[in-house]
């Protein structure tokens, strides 16, 4: 992610409130109605699989893996080889199982309800707001289908493995279950910026593999990139009160760079 998509999408959030009716402003997303100790513990079940997911990338730090966790890293290994029989990629079946699948089913066995946690009816003005964050990666997917003379299957693939592995699971994990949690115990604006803090520390291996060890540019990239982005997406969940817009988004972005970047 460049530094110039931070600035694009910052003009967006910009637009988004020039376009949409005051009014249309108004939707909120269900705020968790559990007991506090429930949330307490719906939030610990999330730190603990982001923690979990972010053991992956140590070696990419120079860090080896301790015998305690041994455990961890042969079911992720389990998860990587059932994607591979099943053709959707290991990564992919990894990223949304541990991602989704096992911390989503947590939370509402916690008794979360569906709606707290990305999957309410849209807010007003929703489809003026999905018409404006769309436009540009259909544009852009368009000049890959022109330019590049990509193939439909080659387009639905990088949108499936993208869906799997980022533009869903990540939005459910960090919008649909830890920043609706942390309404619970926190105003909106600081839910919002906590876990984009977090979203952008969460990659920080990511950022340090890119960037050869500059710890200078990596904290930049974190902060002025995956941050923006992920304060982006919890605000753009606030104004639809539904996690499918920041996922399509997201999805569509990241399926764009695998697009230009493969070609």
């Amino acid at each position: 992610m460049g530094f110039g998509a931070p600035i694009i999408i910052l003009a967006l959030v910009l637009l988004t409130d020039v376009l949409v009716k005051p009014g249309e402003r108004d939707a909120v997303v269900p705020r968790p109605e559990q007991p506090r100790a429930l949330v307490w513990a719906q939030l610990a079940v999330i730190i603990g699989s982001i923690a979990l997911t972010g053991l992956r990338a140590l070696p990419s730090l120079g860090l080896d893996f301790g015998p305690e966790i041994s455990f961890w890293m042969q079911f992720l290994q389990a998860t990587d080889r059932i994607g591979r029989v099943l053709g959707i990629g290991g990564n992919q079946a990894t990223n949304f199982i541990t991602y989704a699948l096992i911390p989503g089913a947590t939370v509402l066995l916690l008794r979360a309800s569906p709606s707290e946690i990305g999957f309410a009816r849209f807010g007003r003005g929703w489809t003026r707001i999905a018409c404006l964050w769309l436009v540009l990666p259909a544009i852009g997917w368009v000049v890959a289908f022109v330019s590049f003379h990509a193939t439909v299957g080659f387009m639905i693939w990088q949108l499936v493995r993208n869906f799997l592995s980022n533009g869903f699971s990540e939005e459910f994990l960090w919008r649909g279950l830890l920043f609706t949690r942390l309404r619970a115990l926190l105003s909106d604006e600081w839910a919002a910026f906590l876990q984009a803090l977090l979203f952008g520390a969460w990659h920080l291996c990511a950022d340090y593999s890119a960037a050869h060890g500059n710890w200078l540019f990596i904290i930049a990239t974190m902060i002025s990139s995956q941050a923006v982005f992920g304060y982006a997406m919890a605000w753009l969940m606030l104004r639809t009160r539904n996690i499918a817009l920041p996922t399509l988004f997201h999805l569509g972005y990241d399926s764009l760079g695998d697009a230009y970047g493969m070609k």
